[in-house]
């Protein structure tokens, strides 16, 4: 039996965390041999050197790419980007992979993948679709998108983002976050353990306050842990924001909605509601995790099991090498697939 080689790209510990568990599928899997292609902050000293968490997690590097990046200047990301389109279009000579893999919208992914094209390597990209208001990275990832061949969105509207900008609908799955996945596999410190190391007792009643820059990101991310944990969400935010910001706004209104909690505004002290127990809505809570967290009615499977039988089983077999030939991209049979468009419309 021949294997199918997938190639995992990774540049930063943030998305290596979400690929962890996707690779050992592949790794475990007889029939598909794993590449692992680092890149990025992950060899980047100033970034802590993570490729040592992958190796820590009995992964094997086949390419090391560096981007010899010396400042976070529009030139100096420019060149980084060079960098990694050279060092990467000679490790893919080398490495010969069936398919490249990759997840999000940075820059080093676009760079790496600009490299797959000259070599007719077929892409499959996790995470498109997606909106970061006000930064590049929307730009990256809709790049992406369009050098892609395969589409692992997670949610409906990414999907549907995906097909708008023309690609082919029976190549976008739906397949869920696979942050919140990887949630659930994540062993979490008990409270006695995380008192000792906070050095600071939990025994009262705990807020949480996350402020950023990507604002919507992180609340999103912030209310995903609230509904998985069925905790209470109190959603706050300025006045001068909810007037200013239009996208910002409408989205704050939708998670008021979704998880029926009132929007309330930290710079209007008299207006805020502290007194009222906070409660969970059991059955919003349950739309939620329906709607945006995980792919409604998909089998009762981890969704990287999903990805990886996608990519594993549906290339063409009859094509050896799978490289797209001169009158286009090779066959991808994707009709069986669970979350193809076609089948969920």
């Amino acid at each position: 039996m021949t294997k199918r080689t997938i190639c995992i790209i990774t540049g930063s510990r943030a998305e290596y965390g979400l690929l962890r568990w996707l690779m050992e599928a592949i790794r475990d899997d007889e029939r598909l041999s794993l590449q692992i292609t680092v890149t990025g902050m992950h060899l980047e000293p100033a970034f802590g050197k993570t490729w040592r968490e992958i190796t820590d997690d009995k992964f094997q590097i086949d390419a090391r790419i560096p981007m010899h990046m010396e400042g976070d200047s529009p030139a100096d990301i420019s060149a980084a980007m060079g960098c990694i389109i050279k060092g990467m279009g000679e490790a893919l000579a080398d490495l010969r992979p069936d398919i490249v893999v990759v997840l999000g919208d940075r820059f080093e992914i676009l760079a790496a993948i600009l490299a797959a094209q000259p070599a007719r390597i077929p892409v499959a990209h996790i995470h498109g679709g997606e909106l970061t208001e006000g930064a590049m990275d929307d730009g990256m990832r809709h790049a992406i998108t369009k050098l892609s061949h395969l589409h692992f969105t997670a949610v409906d509207a990414y999907a549907r983002r995906v097909v708008q900008v023309g690609e082919d609908p029976s190549r976008v799955f739906q397949v869920g976050g696979l942050g919140i996945e990887a949630i659930t596999r994540t062993d979490y410190l008990d409270k006695q353990a995380l008192e000792r190391d906070l050095g600071h007792s939990l025994s009262g009643r705990l807020l949480l306050i996350a402020t950023s820059r990507l604002i919507m990101a992180h609340t999103s991310t912030a209310i995903g842990f609230a509904v998985l944990f069925r905790e209470p969400t109190m959603l706050l935010v300025t006045r001068d924001l909810y007037d200013r910001q239009v996208y910002e706004k409408y989205t704050y209104e939708g998670f008021s909605h979704a998880l029926d909690t009132p929007l309330q505004f930290f710079d209007e002290p008299s207006s805020l509601e502290f007194q009222k127990p906070l409660e969970v809505n059991e059955t919003c809570y349950e739309h939620y995790v329906n709607d945006y967290l995980r792919c409604r009615g998909a089998p009762d499977q981890p969704m990287w099991d999903t990805i990886w039988e996608a990519i594993g089983k549906h290339l063409n077999p009859e094509d050896s090498t799978n490289r797209v030939p001169p009158g286009g991209m090779p066959t991808i049979s994707l009709q069986n697939a669970a979350f193809s468009m076609t089948h969920r419309q």
